[in-house]
């Protein structure tokens, strides 16, 4: 028979759950997920096991908690400084902010960002978990750029294309130990293509 999982009400539950998911989130960008134990996160924030357990199923459970508040603070980042735009017609101006803003997002947590990629390929549910947040991200960055003065056609498909370009980028110049590229060659090709796909 399964536990029921606490869904928390009061302040001081409230303050608890999201003390587990911002401990959580600190020792999975330090050590990863594969090497992070959930009585090891509940240690952390001071807390029995058995707390832990109250309001998440396992540490999977805690994993996803922790992709959706990161996908948030990335989004929310990426929006914050394309609101910084006034003129709606500069298509330079957008994608130089898209992409450096993207590449910003990638500082944050980058351990974390690497552990999500990898899950994905590996494990059905956060992969399942990680595309809905990829079309959560894209329908909103349409969303988004609708207040903008382009016309180009397939935005849905098109969006995908210069996300999923933009991402391979980032991951090369972040990630990659022994990269053939040059860092800012490669900045600098990325917002060309992205230009002629939004034109």
């Amino acid at each position: 028979m399964n536990k029921e999982i606490r869904i928390p009400i009061q302040k001081r539950s409230i303050e608890k759950r999201k003390k587990i998911i911002d401990t959580a989130s600190k020792i999975f960008n330090n050590k990863g997920y594969l090497d992070t134990t959930t009585a090891e996160i509940a240690k952390e924030a001071g807390l029995a096991t058995g707390s832990v357990y109250a309001y998440f199923k396992n540490k999977k459970d805690i994993f996803i908690e922790v992709l959706q508040l990161y996908s948030r603070t990335v989004y929310n980042n990426t929006i914050a400084n394309l609101n910084k735009i006034k003129d709606k017609n500069d298509l330079t101006l957008l994608v130089d902010t898209m992409v450096n803003s993207v590449l910003e997002n990638h500082k944050f947590s980058p351990r974390f960002h690497q552990e999500i990629t990898m899950l994905a390929c590996t494990d059905d549910d956060i992969r399942e978990y990680h595309h809905q947040q990829q079309k959560i991200q894209i329908d909103k960055y349409l969303e988004k750029l609708g207040e903008y003065t382009l016309s180009f056609s397939n935005k849905k498909e098109k969006l995908f294309l210069v996300y999923s370009l933009i991402e391979g980028m980032c991951h090369e110049i972040m990630y990659s130990r022994d990269s053939n590229f040059h860092k800012d060659t490669l900045i600098k090709e990325c917002k060309e293509i992205v230009k002629k796909i939004l034109q």
